[in-house]
Parts: structure tokens; C-alpha cells; sequence
């Protein structure tokens, strides 16, 4: 039934949209899947995450509750200069655009884990990455959503809006309720001393943040020694944007018990 609805949904939508050429920026107003909004408190936290620097690459888990597709995100971050401090947008905008992915999750319980801690299943066969540059298909955005004195020092905040095309939509491997992990690292220009950082949220979910370390063990991200939340668990700010399920499809629905083997997109490896 879930498969029906989830699939009568991504045509309805598909239906609504033809004539009216490629999604635009206001798709942001799409039904939001999961929310972690940023920490505006001046507790907030930047942590790096460059594609170039597989170490530096953040990743952090949200849960799915149901199949509907992932058609885009909504997240913040900061520009950092040689030395790690937050700077306001560099003039040269290195900035090309960001790698996305989505792993499936290795639970903290797992008997093969061996760090006592939930991670990205990297070795998953079917995981999903799109590399999204500014100015290719689909839409991204960035806007300045807040500036003041953080415990990084005074940073400018962004908020970035990316709406994927349809073809590379993300759609769960399972009709029941998943654990996910999202990966957001930014694509810079080759030799721009500046880089671009991944903003801590106030909102907080099941394990920490990880990144990969140089053993290629994976580490948790926590609050710093001296900082008011110090030790406690970091999670990044993002949301995940899906599509509506109009009140009607549920009606239509109820009509289609019959249906069966209706075959559903996994992720699209770029």
C-alpha cells in the first residue's frame, strides 16, 4: 500500500510539473521529510567538510518514516579561511557547488561494529551520491541566514536551498521505517585558500555527527573542551525535502489493494 501511495505521489507531481520546464528555487517549499535547524544561539559550531579532504567530510543520520522520495535539502554553513576562522563570503566565490550522499546506517548494536557507535555503511553496494554544481540541472541557492558571535568567533551563517531533478531523486530500499546517513562536503575551486564548513544544529537525533579519521576509523563529533556544551553529542543542520501525498491519492488508493510488483527506483549513482 505504502509502495502505491509513495509511487501514485512522484506522478502526480510529475503530472503538475510538465509544461512548466525544470524545478525552481521554489521547491523550498516542499514538505519537509526530517528538519535539524541551525544553532543561532552563539553555541553553534562549524565543522569542515571538503570533498577534496575525505577526512574532513561530515556525515550525520536521520530517520526515514516513510517512502516518499527525497527530492532535495535544505542546510547551513559557513565559509572558513586558511586558518579555520569563519569569514564572510570571499569576493572570488570559490564555492563550485557540494557532493551529497546518503548511506544506509550500521546500528550502534551491530555485532560487527566495532566503535560502540552508529556510522555510515560505506561499504553498502547501493549507495546514492550526486554531485551538485552551481548552474547544472536542477537548483541551488545560497542566502545569508544569520551573522553574530559564535563560539568559533563572529561568522556569517548561510542557508543553501538544492533541488534535485527528478531523475536524481533518492527513494529508500525499504517500505518500513529506515535509519539514513547524509553526507554534505563542498566543492571548492582548486587552489582557493578558503573552505566551506557544515553548521551544528540545536535539534539532536539517536548517535553523534561522524567523520572519517586518518586510520580511516570513524570519529565522533562532540562539543569541545571549555565550551558550555562541552562533551555532549554534535548533529548537523539540515532538512530533507520530499513530496506531497494530496488527500485524494489516499482515496484513489484505497481502490488499488490489488496492486503488486510496481518496481521502484533505488538510488542513482552519478
Amino acid at each position: 500500500m505504502k509502495r502505491v501511495f509513495a509511487v501514485l505521489s512522484i506522478l502526480l507531481v510529475s503530472f503538475l510539473a510538465l509544461g512548466s520546464g525544470s524545478m525552481s528555487i521554489a521547491d523550498v517549499t516542499s514538505p519537509v521529510k526530517y528538519s535539524q535547524m541551525p544553532d543561532t544561539s552563539g553555541n553553534g559550531l562549524i565543522f569542515e567538510s571538503r570533498f577534496v579532504d575525505p577526512y574532513s567530510i561530515v556525515s550525520d543520520d536521520w530517520p526515514c518514516a516513510d517512502n516518499r522520495p527525497v527530492t532535495g535539502f535544505h542546510f547551513w554553513g559557513s565559509y572558513l579561511d586558511a586558518a579555520g576562522n569563519p569569514v564572510d563570503r570571499p569576493a572570488e566565490a570559490p564555492l563550485l557547488g557540494f557532493n551529497f550522499s546518503i548511506f544506509p546506517d550500521v546500528p550502534a548494536d551491530d555485532p560487527e561494529n566495532p566503535f560502540g557507535f552508529s556510522h555510515p555503511d560505506t561499504s553498502f553496494p547501493f549507495w546514492w551520491h550526486h554531485y551538485y554544481f552551481d548552474g547544472s540541472e536542477g537548483s541551488l541557492t545560497e542566502k545569508l541566514y544569520w551573522e553574530g558571535t559564535s563560539w568559533d568567533g563572529y561568522e556569517y551563517k548561510y542557508q543553501y536551498n538544492a533541488v534535485l531533478s527528478e531523475s536524481d531523486w533518492f527513494y529508500q530500499d525499504s517500505e518500513e521505517d529506515s535509519v539514513y546517513w547524509l553526507a554534505v562536503s563542498a566543492l571548492m575551486e582548486d587552489g582557493s585558500s578558503y573552505s566551506w564548513g557544515w553548521e551544528s544544529s540545536i535539534g539532536h537525533w539517536d548517535d553523534d555527527a561522524v567523520r572519517p579519521h586518518e586510520t580511516d576509523l570513524w570519529t565522533e563529533l562532540r562539543y569541545p573542551v571549555g565550551h558550555p556544551l562541552e562533551g555532549q553529542s554534535v548533529d548537523m543542520a539540515f532538512e530533507i525535502n520530499t513530496v506531497p501525498v494530496p488527500a485524494a491519492l489516499w482515496l484513489l488508493g484505497s481502490g488499488l489493494m490489488g496492486l503488486v510488483g510496481i518496481r521502484r527506483r533505488f538510488g542513482v549513482m552519478k
